[in-house]
């Protein structure tokens, strides 16, 4: 993930012709790779991040993106389970296998008219002799990541506009946002969290 916005050259340290504008690219992915974020990482968060290719690099990607949101769920799932929190205390192996939910599975169980079918149909797939309650729990985990996702996506945006703002002594700023990707493609509710 990343986020790209102009800046007046005027504000722009070292460059010498001081007109017109430049695109900057925040490379905000890597935010919190010197402990910016630390305050609110949560275990599973710490977790997900170990298990990376690149732990401790890319922390505010980690936390927005749909290549690692998944991972994320699926370790809270098995954790719950093998504390006896979810699934009658029957621990599912297939939650314990790295990778097993796919981000299709996850915008199915997040689905507004479909999701409670679809999160029952994935976790009997997993092997799980499922009551209606645990659906609801784990549509309902899977619906606050989802949610904290576009939050904080909506939060560094927030930081770049604001910047853009104040830099140009403005009492308000209108604005053009284009944004991409597989969580804002994916569900059409992401973009009603991202600019609430």
């Amino acid at each position: 993930t990343n986020c790209c916005y102009m800046e007046q050259a005027e504000n722009i340290a070292g460059m010498e012709n001081k007109v017109g504008r430049m695109c900057i690219n925040t490379e905000w992915g890597s935010f919190g790779n010197d402990g910016e974020l630390d305050d609110i990482l949560t275990e599973f968060d710490q977790l997900t991040d170990k298990e990376t290719i690149n732990p401790g690099i890319c922390r505010f990607e980690k936390l927005i993106s749909s290549l690692y949101l998944c991972e994320m769920v699926r370790l809270i799932l098995a954790t719950l389970s093998e504390k006896g929190e979810l699934f009658n205390g029957v621990s599912a192996p297939g939650l314990m296998t790295k990778g097993i939910l796919k981000f299709h599975d996850f915008l199915d169980i997040i689905d507004e008219k479909v999701g409670l079918a679809k999160t029952k149909h994935f976790l009997t797939r997993q092997g799980l002799v499922l009551n209606n309650e645990d659906c609801f729990h784990v549509q309902h985990i899977c619906q606050i990541a989802f949610t904290r996702s576009a939050n904080l996506c909506a939060a560094g945006l927030a930081a770049i506009i604001t910047h853009i703002r104040t830099s140009q002594n403005l009492p308000q700023l209108n604005i053009g946002v284009a944004v991409s990707g597989a969580m804002y493609r994916g569900q059409t509710q992401y973009f009603f969290f991202l600019f609430q």
